[in-house]
């Protein structure tokens, strides 16, 4: 069995991103599932697995490369007091 190595809260918000992207189920009683609304979800998930398995470090960084872009996209929208 794996662990991972993040707070109660980090996964309870990471299983609710993934569930409403339209990727994981919860049954309502603390068990989830991959669950994807589609095929093409489907098939894109086992393309980035297929991807992640053979480029797992490139995977990594594209991944939090969009996410800090984001967020400075974000922040630059944020009200600053002069």
């Amino acid at each position: 069995m794996r662990e991972l190595r993040a707070s109660a809260s980090v996964v309870k918000d990471g299983l609710r991103t993934l569930e409403a992207a339209g990727l994981a189920a919860s049954d309502g009683a603390g068990r989830w599932r991959y669950a994807p609304a589609s095929a093409a979800f489907d098939s894109l998930t086992a393309e980035l697995e297929t991807l992640y398995r053979e480029r797992p470090t490139a995977v990594t960084q594209a991944l939090f490369a969009r996410t800090d872009r984001l967020r400075s996209f974000a922040d630059a929208f944020r009200l600053r007091k002069d």
